[in-house]
């Protein structure tokens, strides 16, 4: 409930017509984007689980991240594994910004 007000939406239809709102406001602001992707992982654990499913965590990244030149081979990677922590969640979106395709940036 407390998300809905944050929000500004008070039912599902009222969530879905701020959406694109929601969506600029996320993309402009770097703390609500780092918030709302901790939360993403999150939302999705199955109870009393730490880890989300690899299937999950690459729906998340076609909802997040469409247009990342290096998901292919992140997703080829998630393929050598069965869950994700949310530390590696968190690093992922740290790699995204700070690694180029050519792999600068990387140490």
């Amino acid at each position: 409930r407390r998300g809905m007000v944050s929000m500004q939406a008070t039912d599902a239809a009222s969530l879905k017509a701020r959406r694109k709102t929601l969506e600029r406001e996320v993309r402009a602001d770097r703390k609500a984007f780092l918030k709302l992707w901790a939360h993403a992982f999150k939302a999705n654990r199955e109870t009393g689980m730490r880890v989300v499913t690899v299937d999950v965590i690459k729906a998340l990244l076609d909802m997040f991240t469409p247009d990342w030149d290096m998901k292919e081979e992140f997703e080829a990677f998630l393929d050598t594994k069965k869950v994700v922590s949310l530390d590696t969640w968190k690093q992922l979106l740290r790699f995204q910004h700070e690694v180029k395709k050519d792999l600068t940036g990387y140490e």
